[in-house]
C-alpha cells in the first residue's frame, strides 16, 4: 500500500512544471526579519524539504521571500511569496475543472470517494531550467530552489490538471476527476465504485504517486458541496461521518483491493 510516511513522497514523470518569465530581469526580495520562533519554523521546514528532495541548494540570481502564516488550527505554514514572480510569468491557458461540471457529476452520484495525494504538488517535478526561478532565502540557512512543483506559483493548478488528465483520460469520464489536490471517484452503484477505485489506485501506483491514507474518504454518508447536498448510502459509525482508507470492512479494505510497492 502506498504510505504517507516522511521521506516517501512519490514522484511522477507524466508532467513537469515549466516557468516562462518572458525575458524578465531577476527578482530578488530583501530578506525579511523573523522572530526566533518563526525562524526555527523556517529552518525546520527547510531541513524537512531537503530530506524529502523537494528543494536543493541554489546559486540562482532570483530570490523570493519566505513567509510564515498561521493556519486555522493555530499551527504554522511555511510559504514563499511568489507574487512578483507570478506577475512576470507567462500564464498557462490549460483548462481546469469547471465547478458546474463537477456539481453535475456529484448530483448523479450515490457513492463518492476522495483520495488525497500526499503533498500533491511536491510529487510533480520542476523542469530543470525553471528551478532557478523558485529560489528563496532563509536567514542562517542559505539559498534554496525547488526541485518539485512549489505552492503559490501562478500556473501550478494547470500543471496539476495536466497530470490528472494524463492519468485519467476521457475513458474515465464521468467517474473520476480532480478537484484542487484531491482525486474524486463518483458512481451510481457500489459495484461500479469498487471497480473504479481499484483502477484509480492502480494508475496512481503506475505513475509513481503516493496517497495519504488517513485523508482518504471512502463512501461518505453525506457530503456538503456548494449548492448541493448529496446523500450517500453507506453505514457510517455516526451520521455524517465517512470512513477512512483504514476503516473499510472485510474484503473492501484499500490494501486488499490492490497492493502497492
Amino acid at each position: 500500500m502506498m504510505t504517507a510516511e516522511p521521506g516517501t513522497l512519490g514522484l511522477t514523470r507524466l508532467t513537469e512544471h515549466h516557468i516562462d518569465v518572458q525575458g524578465a530581469s531577476p527578482i530578488k526580495h530583501k530578506m525579511r526579519r523573523m522572530s526566533p520562533p518563526m525562524l526555527q519554523v523556517a529552518h525546520d521546514e527547510v531541513k524537512k524539504m531537503l530530506a524529502e528532495g523537494v528543494i536543493e541548494p541554489s546559486a540562482s540570481s532570483w530570490s523570493s521571500a519566505p513567509v510564515i502564516v498561521k493556519k486555522a488550527d493555530g499551527s504554522n505554514r511555511f510559504c514563499i511569496d511568489y507574487r512578483d514572480l507570478n506577475k512576470v510569468t507567462k500564464k498557462d491557458a490549460y483548462p481546469v475543472q469547471n465547478i458546474d461540471a463537477i456539481l453535475d457529476k456529484l448530483r448523479r452520484a450515490r457513492y463518492i470517494t476522495t483520495i488525497d495525494l500526499k503533498s500533491a504538488y511536491f510529487q510533480i517535478a520542476m523542469e530543470e531550467s525553471s528551478k532557478k526561478y523558485t529560489a528563496f532565502a532563509v536567514p542562517g540557512a542559505g539559498l534554496f530552489q525547488f526541485t518539485r512543483l512549489a505552492f503559490g506559483l501562478t500556473n501550478a493548478p494547470m500543471t496539476f490538471q495536466r497530470l490528472i488528465d494524463a492519468l485519467f483520460g476521457p475513458e474515465c469520464e464521468p467517474f473520476v476527476f480532480g478537484y484542487l489536490d484531491d482525486i474524486v471517484i463518483v458512481t451510481e452503484t457500489f459495484e461500479q465504485h469498487l471497480v473504479w477505485l481499484e483502477k484509480v489506485l492502480e494508475r496512481l501506483n503506475s505513475a509513481g504517486l503516493t496517497i495519504n491514507r488517513k485523508k482518504v474518504r471512502v463512501l461518505p454518508v453525506e457530503r456538503q458541496v456548494p449548492r448541493v447536498r448529496a446523500r450517500r448510502r453507506w453505514p457510517a459509525r455516526r451520521q455524517g461521518q465517512g470512513r477512512t482508507g483504514d476503516e473499510l470492512p472485510g474484503a473492501h479494505r484499500l490494501e486488499e483491493l490492490t497492493t502497492f510497492s
